[in-house]
């Protein structure tokens, strides 16, 4: 599998409720108010998911962002974002 995401700035990305990515932001728990480090765009970053296969559950699965900005008063925020599978 790989997730496929161009955000700014920062984003951790959940399968079926389990962390399987994080880009600009610090380790261990974050919240609502963390702050990612600034990230520039530089277009879509691919993130391999090898080894979490196994979270992937017959039938319905959930695949989950949390985008996060570098400054509270930023006037932008965005994020795009695919997952592919190649058997």
């Amino acid at each position: 599998m790989t997730l496929h995401v161009a955000a700014e700035d920062g984003f951790i990305a959940y399968l079926n409720g389990n962390e399987i990515a994080r880009d600009s932001m610090r380790d261990g728990f974050v919240d609502y108010r963390t702050l990612a480090s600034p990230h520039d765009y530089s277009g879509y970053e691919a993130f391999s998911l090898r080894g979490h296969e196994t979270l992937l559950v017959q039938g319905r699965n959930v695949l989950t962002l949390e985008v996060h900005t570098s400054h509270p008063a930023s006037p932008e925020m965005w994020f795009d974002a695919s997952l592919s599978y190649r058997k």
